[in-house]
């Protein structure tokens, strides 16, 4: 999985800071200015950068800002161009301890933008708003908020926390080591890894999750969420998506309104699917798993300890393996004519029961003494008890 892929935001700076005169030169149909400089930022300053397209941040300016701006313009000739430019002026300006750098907006200017900042290496705060650009932020030891109405945004090796908010774009996270709030109205978001707790929310796209060391809530509207290791609770919801979680050291909460979900390995799980197969490949701790329409896989962990648990499904299958040594108590039931039950063990006989003039059928028993209550419920399917040796 590439959670930085080739883009124009990835390039490094190849060109000076420029202190002198404005370059002004011809490109297509365009007048193209260049300008920059370094302005000297003591302390640790608020960082504010206001622009109506691309922003790119690079490098380590020290004590200083470094910063590069291109313009570009339709004119009639290069008078009129520097003359646009002009009436534009662009400088970084101080305001108390806040250091910022405005352009104004792409509807108003009727320009492209794009800027390049070296920001310095004591910072106290950094925000970052596009009108409609993209924004990659990287070696920034301050937290970062970043705002864009319609654009991509990185962010890798922030040291503080991360907040961003875009209208519509993929949202690519690296190493964050503060606490993360992200969304997006419509954009894949992936996360490579937290050092704390995690919020992502897109309004349709996928959610991919490396390493999370916190908390994690993922929410999509349309799409998958994978999670490959959580330090503590994960909760996930997708209204149309596989959900994939591999370890979680905390509980899992999970909900699918149209795909299937798969867990490893959990300290307890709670999860809802109503059109999709539920697997659980390491059940231990309290399990609470339902499905509307699709089959439940569980296999139960003779080394970890279960607590009362409870699988039903309305429309689907149950399958539940058990180790032999597993001290559990385990009570099934199959409400539907057309729905049976499988055991593996002498100690959990099938029996068949009437209740309001149909048939019903039941499995209890008791493995090894009993132990925590496992309750299986079949509305319409088959129930499996089986035996793991």
């Amino acid at each position: 999985m590439r959670l930085f892929p080739r883009t124009t935001l990835g390039v490094c700076f190849t060109a000076v800071w420029l202190c002198a005169q404005p370059v002004l030169m011809r490109e297509g149909p365009w007048w193209v200015e260049r300008t920059g400089g370094t302005v000297p930022a003591p302390g640790a300053p608020f960082l504010r950068i206001e622009v109506p397209g691309d922003v790119v941040f690079k490098g380590d300016g020290g004590s200083s800002l470094g910063y590069q701006v291109t313009r570009r313009v339709m004119a009639r000739g290069e008078e009129e161009a520097r003359a646009f430019f002009a009436s534009l002026p662009v400088a970084p300006v101080w305001k108390g301890d806040q250091l910022s750098l405005s352009l104004p907006s792409r509807t108003v200017a009727r320009m492209q933008v794009d800027v390049r900042v070296q920001p310095p290496r004591q910072l106290r705060q950094v925000v970052v708003e596009s009108e409609d650009g993209d924004v990659a932020v990287r070696d920034v030891r301050a937290p970062v908020n970043v705002f864009s109405t319609a654009g991509s945004v990185i962010c890798d090796r922030i040291q503080g926390s991360v907040s961003v908010r875009t209208g519509g774009g993929e949202v690519i996270l690296g190493a964050i080591h503060g606490a993360i709030m992200a969304r997006t109205g419509g954009g894949g978001m992936r996360l490579r890894q937290a050092l704390s707790s995690a919020t992502l929310e897109t309004g349709g796209g996928e959610i991919l999750v490396e390493e999370v060391a916190g908390a994690l809530a993922a929410m999509t509207g349309a799409g998958n969420i994978e999670v490959g290791r959580a330090g503590s609770a994960v909760q996930v919801r997708t209204r149309g998506g596989l959900i994939r979680i591999d370890r979680a050291a905390g509980e899992v909460v999970a909900e699918s309104a149209g795909g299937g979900i798969l867990i490893g390995h959990a300290k307890s799980v709670r999860c809802e699917s109503a059109a999709g197969a539920v697997k659980l490949a390491g059940m231990t701790g309290r399990v609470e798993v339902s499905t509307t329409v699709g089959s439940i896989l569980a296999d139960l962990l003779s080394t970890r300890p279960l607590l009362n648990s409870l699988l039903s499904a309305a429309r689907g299958d149950i399958t539940v393996w058990i180790p032999g040594g597993l001290a559990v108590t385990v009570n099934a039931v199959a409400d539907s004519p057309r729905s049976r039950i499988v055991s593996d063990f002498a100690e959990i006989p099938v029996r068949e029961s009437w209740q309001g003039g149909e048939a019903r059928l039941t499995a209890r028993g008791s493995l090894n003494g009993g132990g925590p209550v496992l309750r299986v419920a079949a509305g319409e399917g088959v129930v499996y008890l089986r035996r793991r040796e």
